[in-house]
């Protein structure tokens, strides 16, 4: 089941111990059990929710990298969430694995962004997988 984040509060203090800083718009796959309980003549229906250590997540890429300086100096892609199209752009440090750049075009991606624990200092905690390449635009001639 995926199910789109539109109550983080709620969700997040639930799955803490699991997930990454959430946004609204991001979707998370959840899985379920249902049970039934009888007592009497009532029936009760409990659903438990277990969310997956990832989250899937829409992300505007930029038509161009900017230099910057992590470790070391570097190109860096300049992302943000899709659902905030009016935001600043950000600085992304790290890859997104299966995803490769080509500049001039500005893309809409599928990611999904897995934590990664006991990550060195200097590295990112989360790593991020391509999914889908939503759309690929054109922006210079």
């Amino acid at each position: 089941m995926l199910c789109r984040l539109s109550d983080k509060a709620n969700f997040a203090q639930k799955n803490a111990h699991q997930m990454q800083k959430l946004t609204i718009g991001d979707y998370v796959e959840v899985m379920g059990e249902q049970s039934t309980s009888q007592s009497g003549l009532v029936s009760k229906h409990q659903i438990t929710v277990h969310a997956m250590p990832y989250v899937l997540r829409k992300i505007i890429i930029a038509d161009h990298q900017v230099d910057c300086v992590g470790v070391a100096p570097q190109s860096c892609l300049l992302t943000k969430p899709a659902e905030q199209a009016s935001a600043d752009w950000e600085y992304r440090y790290s890859g997104i694995e299966g995803f490769d750049f080509e500049p001039n075009y500005e893309y809409i991606l599928l990611i999904k962004n897995t934590p990664i624990s006991n990550s060195p200092a200097d590295a990112s905690s989360i790593h991020s997988t391509l999914i889908k390449v939503i759309e690929k635009q054109k922006t210079k001639s």
